[in-house]
């Protein structure tokens, strides 16, 4: 992130927020009878450790119309989900016809605090991640910014920061997820850990598996973990949908990784998971 203070959509006219730095108005996520589609933009302004939980529905429309033919009643884990607007795609795409559906995000829950119009986030490590007003969005912890904003945005958290207020839990989870019954499960989840649900028929990852957030090393070990709760046939689907929709959808049998299909050019990491496969069989 190279500017840690952005205009707030909510009050600057798109003649600004084309050109500058700006940001959806995450204030939202605390109000009430929000559409899919602002709670998702409210959302998309929320940032943990300098990874955003962009998210909107209709992102990766191939991929989901591939993985809908795969089985009739699958099992889904959908891994860095973010709100679960994409899952909910997914889930239309396979017309409802699945055994069970994971939404998982490692964060799924922020805290906050307000002052009139100016809203104070805080992760579950009880850091300051999100300042917000009428006109502006400040991430006050950002390390990677231009300096003078780093400097601006800390000297505001310094001034106007209470960390030990009495703040109100919000979960960053699409209202709209509670239309959809008892087959889903919406959980924490870090792709590093343990998985303690169901085993999947398919898994989804979409723009986690990324250089610009983890190492070579430590992509393939979060691969090597994935492996092991995917289903023998089972799929995997990594997605990269940035900068329009590329995917590559693996077919793992018989103790053997293949790649079935790839969407327009497929994803940077595709040798990485191939080769990810092969070290965990050795």
């Amino acid at each position: 992130m190279k500017y840690p203070i952005r205009l707030n959509k909510y009050k600057w006219g798109s003649l600004f927020t084309k050109y500058l730095p700006s940001a959806y108005d995450p204030r939202k996520v605390a109000q009430e009878n929000l559409s899919r589609n602002e709670f998702s933009q409210s959302v998309s302004a929320f940032c943990f450790d300098n990874v955003y939980k962009i998210t909107k529905s209709d992102r990766h429309p191939l991929t989901n119309s591939y993985l809908s033919t795969l089985f009739a009643k699958p099992t889904i884990v959908d891994i860095g989900a973010s709100d679960g607007t994409t899952s909910m795609d997914v889930m239309e795409a396979c017309h409802g016809n699945f055994s069970h559906y994971y939404i998982t995000d490692l964060n799924m829950e922020v805290s906050y605090y307000h002052s009139k119009n100016t809203y104070y986030f805080f992760n579950d490590k009880d850091e300051c991640i999100l300042m917000a007003n009428n006109y502006f969005v400040i991430y006050p912890g950002d390390k990677e910014s231009v300096a003078l904003f780093k400097f601006f945005a800390k000297k505001i958290y310094k001034l106007f920061v209470d960390s030990g207020k009495t703040k109100t839990k919000v979960q960053l989870v699409n209202p709209e997820l509670k239309k959809c019954g008892d087959s889903i499960t919406v959980k924490k989840f870090d792709i590093f850990d343990t998985w303690d649900g169901d085993k999947a028929d398919i898994v989804i990852v979409a723009n986690l598996l990324n250089k610009c957030y983890f190492s070579d090393e430590n992509i393939v070990k979060a691969l090597h973990n994935v492996f092991s709760f995917i289903k023998n046939p089972g799929y995997l689907a990594v997605i990269h949908d940035l900068q329009g929709e590329k995917a590559c959808i693996f077919r793992i049998e018989k103790d053997e990784i293949f790649l079935e299909k790839e969407i327009n050019g497929g994803v940077e990491v595709k040798n990485l998971v191939l080769g990810a496969f092969s070290s965990k069989a050795n």
